[in-house]
């Protein structure tokens, strides 16, 4: 009588345990598909940022954007209210917002990073302007890659651009009148 009672409390012992290691298993299982979720919507939202860069190049980098609008400087681009410029800003909001929805979405992943700090970086020269009105509406994550990318200075390609136009400027100004 002692086994039978001893055999019935092994077999719910077995049955609380495999039950707890179902619980624990369906868990994780819920965590990894709301995390693939995340990083799904990530790769979506980036995917359509790209997808408009590709459809309007002229605005996929502040150096296109300037060389196709001849300008050296974007000090004045939230006044400028042109068609380009507001297309510009707009495109520029999309990737800030595509940004902080990838550092929310994916957990420190260090490609992740590396690939949002390029696509800042190619927009340093307007970010530069424009942080100071529209940083504080981005949360820590954007606002600390920010300054990551701030750090690193513009590109080499709009360094060599604006320095180009501050010449060609120079030498047409001294070039004698004909």
């Amino acid at each position: 009588m002692w086994n039978v009672q001893y055999l019935g409390d092994f077999g719910s012992l077995c049955s609380g345990v495999f039950a707890g290691i179902a619980v624990i298993y369906a868990i994780i299982q819920i965590l990894e598909a709301k995390r693939a979720a995340r990083e799904a919507n990530a790769l979506q939202s980036h995917r359509e940022y790209l997808s408009l860069c590709l459809q309007h190049p002229e605005l996929s980098s502040s150096l296109l954007f300037a060389k196709t609008n001849s300008i050296t400087s974007f000090n004045d681009i939230r006044e400028t209210l042109t068609r380009e410029s507001e297309s510009y800003l707009w495109l520029v909001s999309i990737l800030l917002n595509n940004c902080e929805q990838v550092l929310e979405s994916v957990k420190d992943d260090p490609a992740w990073r590396k690939v949002l700090r390029e696509q800042l970086r190619i927009h340093l020269p307007s970010l530069d302007i424009l942080w100071p009105y529209w940083g504080k509406g981005y949360g820590e994550k954007l606002n600390r890659l920010w300054a990551e990318v701030k750090e690193t200075g513009p590109e080499k390609d709009w360094i060599d651009y604006v320095r180009s136009n501050a010449v060609n400027r120079t030498a047409t100004a001294v070039a004698p009148a004909i």
